[in-house]
């Protein structure tokens, strides 16, 4: 009996100590618990942190967005009114070249009707070359000019298309020997080659 009364106050002293030591140093209890707790607190803390980062990053993305969209819209507008502009400019010089067009028409019915009421046939010529200079400088308002072609000229493909060849006595090899339709050029871009004839040289003379 006198084993377990020992043993039951034993328990209880160790119970009371305990409860001592708890009542002793609570802020060394609160301190390891805050200890335990601070990793914790980070974490969490970092992954605000980033959630705070990608929402100011979409965000970011998003204005950009709407600049590019803005972009592309103005520029789209752009291209199309360029577009109108290009083709009001088109109908426009299309429009001054037909009325002057006109003018020529006049003149060769002018003269078709005088040759035909006079049987003057110099005047159908005299008639012909004043419409031709007509239209020369109607191509001329227009940017278009005749190309230079001279006999004796050497062979240019880009200038010229040769439609035949021809032994010449006068002429070098591939030369112009012949000029048989003008050549028209629209500043350095030819419209039309002039169409020649080629000289292939003088006859070879046999033996």
């Amino acid at each position: 009996m006198s084993d377990d009364k020992e043993k039951k106050n034993n328990h209880k002293n160790k119970e009371e100590k305990n409860q001592k030591e708890e009542k002793s140093h609570p802020e060394e209890k609160k301190a390891q618990g805050d200890q335990n707790q601070q990793p914790q607190k980070d974490e969490v803390s970092k992954e605000v942190n980033k959630l705070v980062e990608l929402e100011e990053k979409a965000k970011l993305a998003d204005e950009y967005l709407d600049e590019l969209q803005r972009v592309q819209a103005d520029f789209e507008n752009f291209r199309k009114r360029k577009m109108k502009e290009q083709d009001e400019f088109r109908k426009y010089v299309l429009e001054g070249f037909l009325y002057k067009m006109l003018d020529v028409v006049d003149n060769i019915q002018r003269t078709i009707e005088a040759g035909k009421q006079n049987h003057n046939y110099e005047s159908l010529v005299s008639g012909a070359a004043i419409i031709e200079k007509q239209i020369l400088e109607l191509l001329k308002s227009q940017g278009a000019v005749p190309v230079q072609v001279n006999l004796g000229d050497h062979f240019d493909p880009y200038k010229h298309q040769a439609v035949s060849h021809e032994n010449s006595d006068k002429y070098k090899a591939d030369t112009v020997s012949k000029v048989l339709q003008s050549g028209y050029s629209i500043g350095e871009r030819v419209l039309r080659p002039a169409m020649v004839v080629v000289s292939s040289g003088p006859v070879e003379k046999k033996d």
